[in-house]
C-alpha cells in the first residue's frame, strides 16, 4: 500500500514537472510569445530559466517570479528583473501593468525577454549575461588561418533592402581569386543585421552560374542556387565559424572551385521595414594544398508532414547502403550539423555499419533553432560503401493547431544534416529519402543529383505519393 502510494506521489510529481512551465506560461503577458535575444526570430519558452527550454536553473525574471508567488502583479511588472532598464511589463507588452490572465495584452509585439539583459553583448550586460556563452558572439578558434602565408578574402553582400516579409533566402555571387590554384581552410561570419540574419550557406562552382552574373543578387530558395553548386559552409547563430580539418581544403582556381554564391536567410517574422543587412562570409586561403579536396554532402528527409498537438513526432531520412555502394569507395567526415526549424526538439547523426552496428556520431538532446551546434570530429570518420548515413528529427508540434511540411519559410519543418567530408566527389551533392524512397547520385536520370535538384526532387511527391 505505501508503495502504491509513493508510486502516485511521484507520478503526481512528473506531471507537474512536466506541466509546470506551459502553466505559468499561461500566467504572465506573452508568455508564449517571449523572443529569444540571440536570436529574434525564435522564441524563448523557458521564459523563467537560463535553460532556453525551461529547465535548471533560473534566470533573474525566473526568481523574481517565484518570490513573487507565481503571480503577475504591480509589483513584478514595475521591476527590472534584468537589469536592462526596462521593466518587466514594458519587456512583455503590458506597460501600464493592466494584464489578467486570458486578455490580449495591449502589445504583442516588439517585445523582450524580462531575464535577459539586452542587448547581450553590451557592456552594460556583460556580467549578467556570463551564462549566455551561446548567444555572446565568439572568436573563431583556428590557429591556421593566422599562420604564415594565409590570406583572408570577404565575401560580403553589398547594403542590400530587407523586403518587409517573413521569410526571404536571397543569393549573391562572386567571382573567387583565380590566379593560382588554393585551399580555404577556415571560414567566419561577418554578421551585420543580426536581429534578422538567421544563417548563411555559401556554394561554389566551377562553373559561371547560367542565369545570373557575378555582383548580381536575386531571391532564391534554400535548395535552389544559381545553376549547379557544392555546398562548402554553413553558419548559424552561435557558430563562431569553420576551421576545417587539417587533411581537408575547400579547393579554389583554375580548374576548381571559381565562383561562390552566398545564400542568407533573413527571418522578418514582424514585416519589419526600413531594414538592410551586408552581412557575409570571410574565406582563409592558403597556396600550401591540403593532402585532400573535399566539400560539404547535404544529407536527410525531403518529406515532412508533422500532425499538430504532438509533444514528440520523429521523422528520419537515410543515406542507404545502396547510395554508398554507388557512388564512392570510401570518404572521410570531418564535422557535422543538424538543421530543423523551430518544432525541432532533438535529434541524431547515425552511422549504420554494412554489418549492422550503429554509431552515433552526433547527438543534440535539446536542438535550438537559434543556437545550432557544429560538431567538429577530432578524427575524420570513415564513411565506407554499403554504409548508411541516418538524419533522426525529433519535432514538438504541441502549440500548433494545424499540419506543418517541409518546406522553405521559418514556419515549416526541415531535416537535414551538413556533412563536410574528403576526398571530393562531384557529384554528391544531396543524399536521402523522399519518404522511403531513396534519392541517391546516379539512380535517377536527371543524374547527378546536387544541392540544385532537391527542388526537382520534390516533383517526385506526385510519383511517389
Amino acid at each position: 500500500m505505501r508503495a502504491n502510494l509513493l508510486l502516485i506521489v511521484l507520478l503526481a510529481a512528473l506531471c507537474l514537472k512536466v506541466d509546470a512551465y506551459p502553466t505559468y506560461r499561461a500566467k504572465i503577458p506573452n508568455g508564449y510569445n517571449v523572443p529569444n535575444p540571440c536570436n529574434l526570430s525564435t522564441i524563448w519558452p523557458g521564459v523563467g530559466h537560463k535553460n532556453v527550454y525551461g529547465s535548471g536553473e533560473r534566470n533573474l525574471f525566473g526568481l523574481d517570479f517565484a518570490a513573487n508567488n507565481h503571480v503577475w502583479d504591480q509589483t513584478l511588472c514595475e521591476k527590472d528583473s534584468d537589469g536592462d532598464g526596462r521593466k518587466n511589463g514594458q519587456e512583455l507588452g503590458d506597460p501600464n501593468c493592466t494584464w489578467t490572465a486570458g486578455r490580449t495584452p495591449m502589445f504583442t509585439t516588439n517585445l523582450s525577454h524580462p531575464g535577459v539583459c539586452e542587448p547581450v553583448d553590451s557592456p552594460l550586460c556583460a556580467v549578467s549575461n556570463s551564462w549566455m556563452m551561446n548567444c555572446i558572439p565568439r572568436k573563431l578558434d583556428c590557429p591556421a588561418k593566422d599562420a604564415p602565408g594565409v590570406r583572408d578574402y570577404a565575401l560580403r553582400f553589398p547594403v542590400t533592402p530587407i523586403p518587409a516579409k517573413e521569410t526571404t533566402y536571397i543569393c549573391y555571387i562572386f567571382a573567387l581569386p583565380n590566379d593560382s590554384i588554393s585551399d580555404i581552410i577556415a571560414i567566419e561570419p561577418v554578421i551585420d543585421n543580426k536581429l534578422i540574419l538567421h544563417h548563411m550557406m555559401l556554394f561554389a562552382s566551377n562553373d559561371e552560374p547560367k542565369d545570373h552574373r557575378p555582383g548580381e543578387s536575386f531571391e532564391c530558395g534554400m535548395e535552389s542556387t544559381a545553376g549547379c553548386s557544392s555546398s562548402i559552409g554553413i553558419w548559424g547563430v552561435g557558430i563562431a565559424g569553420q576551421c576545417l580539418n587539417s587533411q581537408l581544403g575547400f579547393r579554389i582556381g583554375p580548374g576548381e572551385f571559381r565562383y561562390a554564391i552566398l545564400q542568407l536567410h533573413w527571418n522578418n517574422p514582424e514585416n519589419k521595414t526600413n531594414q538592410t543587412d551586408s552581412s557575409g562570409m570571410r574565406i582563409y586561403l592558403t597556396d600550401q594544398l591540403r593532402p585532400n579536396r573535399g566539400k560539404v554532402a547535404i544529407m536527410g528527409q525531403i518529406s515532412l508532414e508533422i500532425p499538430p498537438g504532438k509533444p514528440e513526432v520523429t521523422f528520419t531520412g537515410r543515406c542507404s547502403a545502396l547510395c554508398t555502394l554507388k557512388m564512392f569507395q570510401s570518404i572521410f567526415l570531418t564535422s557535422g550539423i543538424l538543421h530543423m526549424h523551430t518544432l525541432g526538439k532533438s535529434g541524431e547523426i547515425r552511422l549504420i555499419r554494412s554489418g549492422g552496428k550503429v554509431e552515433i556520431i552526433y547527438n543534440v538532446t535539446q536542438y535550438d533553432y537559434g543556437t545550432p551546434a557544429l560538431y567538429e570530429f577530432g578524427t575524420p570518420i570513415e564513411l565506407k560503401p554499403g554504409d548508411a548515413i541516418e538524419v533522426k528529427c525529433v519535432y514538438d508540434s504541441t502549440h500548433r493547431t494545424s499540419t506543418t511540411y517541409y518546406g522553405e519559410a521559418t514556419s515549416d519543418e526541415m531535416c537535414f544534416a551538413f556533412l563536410a567530408y574528403y576526398p571530393l566527389i562531384d557529384d554528391l551533392g544531396f543524399c536521402g529519402q523522399l519518404k522511403i524512397v531513396d534519392l541517391c547520385p546516379k539512380k535517377y536520370k536527371y543524374e547527378p543529383v546536387g544541392i540544385c535538384e532537391i527542388g526537382t526532387l520534390r516533383d517526385l511527391l506526385q510519383l511517389h505519393p
